[in-house]
């Protein structure tokens, strides 16, 4: 559902700036490692979204089965791959300690093909962002400008009016427009108003 995707995507987000790391680093790990599935199980016991030890989960306070919480696992991971980033330095290599472990990568006994997957992942994730940033409007308070204007059910002229809604009423921007309509929230109902009845 998309408030699942949204609540997926802040757990990135949140991770990425608490341990200072690119939060489409972490969602391309997410997709490679399990294709954001959350109840995964490797034939090796690595379990959860970023496919993490139950010795790791451990490490940072959690139980093994916390693992299959997306926000635990991305969690683990995060801090997981902020150890190596310190240690190696750049993400590619980080990634491949990812991989293959901190003993393998310090013995020369891995590949870069898994970071190097990681990393187009991530470029792909960066454009479609930067499409999405660019097809639709920032999330947020808005207010009616106008002095009485429709809040109708669907982004047309004629579809029904919910409510009359006067200026300076208080809306919540959903980051969704269609034409020239912006999907908003007015206390507990979904719908359109035109876009130049909204301000900041």
């Amino acid at each position: 559902s998309k408030k699942w995707t949204r609540t997926l995507a802040q757990h990135f987000i949140n991770a990425g700036e608490k341990h200072n790391l690119d939060p489409t680093v972490l969602m391309a790990m997410a997709q490679k490692e399990s294709t954001f599935r959350s109840k995964v199980t490797n034939p090796y016991g690595i379990k959860g979204m970023m496919q993490t030890s139950d010795s790791l989960a451990k490490k940072y306070g959690y139980k093994p089965s916390e693992l299959y919480e997306a926000k635990v696992s991305i969690d683990v991971a995060s801090r997981y791959l902020k150890s190596l980033k310190k240690t190696y330095g750049t993400y590619t290599m980080a990634l491949c300690g990812y991989m293959y472990g901190g003993y393998n990568v310090s013995r020369g006994n891995y590949t870069k093909t898994y970071a190097w997957n990681v990393m187009n992942i991530r470029d792909g994730i960066k454009e479609y962002l930067k499409k999405e940033e660019l097809a639709n409007t920032s999330t947020g308070t808005r207010y009616v400008s106008g002095y009485c204007v429709n809040f109708r059910s669907e982004p047309d002229l004629e579809s029904e009016v919910i409510d009359k809604l006067y200026r300076n009423t208080k809306l919540e921007l959903l980051n969704e427009c269609v034409g020239d309509f912006c999907r908003v929230q007015y206390k507990d109902a979904i719908g359109y108003m035109h876009k130049d009845y909204l301000s900041e």
